[in-house]
């Protein structure tokens, strides 16, 4: 919800306290004058009551035309079932200059049911779309490379079977991206295709590079393939080490989603 809406909606929940209380004003001088406390004591009850309905509407009416969020955990605990589910996707793209990237993925799975014992992903780096990319797993995992989809590069990393409930860490490296051309394009972006529960994209920069002021931002496509984002958020710059990064956090991204982390060098 933008912060128009939110002021908005304040102010509706302002107004419609103020002429509960001038009503339980009149009607409460009306009742002391009478000498009718029983009448007050009700009054009373009645006007708290209309108050508490009053903001269970106005903040049912937040949540709707925020619906985003709700949406999302609806959408989440309402997926097909599957033997596993990603507790946690965590995305790093780092710059160790303007032209030599890593780029690290991190998986947190939960089994919900015994053996399952692999996980399919997929990746693109658009310098190259065609250009298949080495891949490294990480934690003594492997990685099994698949052939292409229609859109993406595909690998499965095996691991030891799980049992029901377990959780494993996983991930995978592409160590070493050369761009000494800078045809890549300047976004880190995911897509949400299994069952996830939090998701975290990070961008890291090492010193001297610099950011163009405000042109960070994260863009949210309801779906994959959309040509416009349904939302776009301002990203604030952090320090960090020898350097600085953007980052974006959401808890139950929508499925079949995209969520884009953009922003522009100030050299270019």
């Amino acid at each position: 919800m933008k912060r128009a809406e939110r002021d908005m909606i304040g102010e509706y929940v302002k107004i419609a306290c103020t002429i509960l209380a001038l009503i339980a004003y009149f009607l409460g001088v009306v009742a002391v004058k009478d000498k009718m406390f029983g009448w007050l004591f009700i009054l009373l009850i009645i006007v708290g009551s209309l108050a508490a309905v009053v903001f269970v509407i106005f903040v049912f009416i937040a949540i709707v035309k925020s619906k985003t969020r709700l949406r999302q955990f609806i959408n989440y605990h309402t997926l097909p079932k599957k033997p596993s589910f990603l507790l946690k996707k965590d995305i790093t793209y780092h710059f160790t200059s303007r032209t030599n990237m890593t780029f690290t993925k991190l998986f947190h799975i939960k089994s919900k049911q015994g053996g399952v014992n692999s996980f399919t992903d997929r990746y693109m780096w658009t310098k190259n779309r065609e250009e298949k990319c080495e891949l490294s797993a990480l934690f003594n995992d492997t990685i099994v490379i698949l052939p292409d989809d229609a859109h993406w590069h595909t690998y499965t990393i095996n691991f030891k079977p799980l049992c029901k409930n377990d959780i494993h860490q996983t991930g995978m490296q592409i160590k070493n991206l050369h761009d000494p051309e800078k045809k890549s394009q300047l976004f880190l972006s995911t897509g949400i295709f299994e069952p996830t529960k939090e998701l975290k994209l990070m961008v890291q920069f090492n010193n001297p590079l610099k950011i163009k002021n405000n042109s960070a931002e994260i863009e949210i496509y309801h779906t994959y393939h959309a040509q416009y984002p349904n939302d776009r958020r301002k990203v604030d710059i952090k320090e960090k080490n020898n350097g600085y990064f953007i980052e974006y956090h959401e808890k139950y991204p929508l499925n079949g989603a995209c969520y884009k982390l953009v922003w522009q060098f100030e050299e270019e």
